[in-house]
């Protein structure tokens, strides 16, 4: 599961690079959804792997 939080951290810090390189806008719909998925990585990270 620490691999699926590592990809869509990975990828929220894509989009924050990307937008700050190539110029395009960050929307709000953007942010909030970047927003959620920090979240959800890290309530993975912070459970671990209990099995």
């Amino acid at each position: 599961m620490k691999w699926i939080a590592g990809i869509a951290l990975f990828s929220v810090f894509g989009l924050l690079e990307g937008s700050d390189i190539q110029g395009f806008e960050i929307t709000f719909d953007m942010w909030i959804l970047m927003f959620l998925t920090t979240i959800m990585a890290g309530s993975i990270l912070l459970k671990g792997d209990n099995e």
